[in-house]
Order: C-alpha cells, then sequence, then structure tokens
C-alpha cells in the first residue's frame, strides 16, 4: 500500500521515461531528460554548498586561533610595567586591579587589554617608561573599563558565531 501510494503521488524514473502520477504513461523523452538532469545536479550543487560552508568555518577558525596565538605570544614575550603605571592601574581599579597583571611591550604602538582567566594590560614600552601620569591614567581607565565589562568574553563569544554563520 506504501509503495501504491508512493507511485499515486511522485513520477518515477524508468529508463529514459518518466511515468506520470498514477497513470503509469510514459510522460516523454524530453521530460524525462529535464527531471534526470534536475535529479543528478542535485547532489552536486549540495556537495558544493556543504564543503564551501566547512571551508569557509576552516578558515575563520585558522584566523581567530591565530589571533589567539599572537596575543598569547605578545604576553608571554612582555615584561613587568614600571611602577608608575602599577599607581595608577591601583588608582583607577581599586582592590580589583591586584588581579591584573600589568605588563609593558615594545611590539605594540597602543595599550591593549587580554581577557580570560589571567587578566591582563599591555602597554607599549614607551608610555610606560615616560612616566607621563595623565597619559597613562587614560590609558590604563580605558583598559581597564575593557576588563571590567568583560569585553575579552564577548569578542571571543562573536568570534565563535562569526566562523559559524559567516555567511
Amino acid at each position: 500500500a506504501t509503495e501504491l501510494l508512493d507511485l499515486a503521488t511522485t513520477p518515477t524514473l524508468r529508463g529514459d521515461f518518466v511515468e506520470g502520477p498514477a497513470t503509469g504513461v510514459a510522460v516523454g523523452t524530453a521530460r524525462g531528460s529535464e527531471v534526470l538532469s534536475r535529479v543528478s545536479r542535485a547532489p552536486a550543487v549540495r556537495t558544493g554548498v556543504v564543503v564551501g560552508y566547512l571551508s569557509g568555518v576552516t578558515w575563520l577558525t585558522v584566523v581567530l586561533l591565530a589571533s589567539l596565538s599572537c596575543t598569547w605570544r605578545l604576553v608571554a614575550g612582555a615584561s613587568r610595567a614600571g611602577v608608575a603605571s602599577h599607581k595608577v592601574l591601583e588608582n583607577v581599579a581599586g582592590p580589583p586591579g591586584k588581579r591584573v597583571q600589568l605588563l609593558a611591550s615594545r611590539e605594540i604602538t597602543q595599550p591593549i587589554a587580554v581577557g580570560g582567566w589571567q587578566r591582563t594590560i599591555v602597554l607599549p614600552e614607551p608610555l610606560d617608561a615616560a612616566g607621563d601620569e595623565r597619559v597613562l591614567r587614560w590609558c590604563v581607565a580605558h583598559e581597564w573599563s575593557h576588563l571590567d565589562r568583560g569585553d575579552w568574553w564577548s569578542w571571543m563569544f562573536s568570534g565563535v558565531v562569526r566562523v559559524m554563520y559567516f555567511y
């Protein structure tokens, strides 16, 4: 009964002909070729879409991991910031600032905040060495605000979403 129902609702392919629903009458060679052509292209298109999507996911995953690797390399190569910078952080952040690692690096030209489990602020070495308290206060306050709000986790979440839904 199930086979009869399927035959009654869908055309069947037999050789070069397509038999119409429930009639068994050959619709013709032209229509049969058209249906066969559509049927044979569908898997190729589906495969192309899947391969394209997986290629995009792979590429963006590599980019995300490379950016994390560069960030970790930068933090690992940075040195402890000066006393003046630590005092500014203590004034800006208060007691929670004691859990923040404050570093200086000559590889960057702008301060950055790195979140995660070990929250870190990396200052450019010339900025740290200059000891200009007003400029340090603005820079450290700005980077502290990113750490305090948890912006790094939002950035990571958006990176994963970007990888999965890049289209």
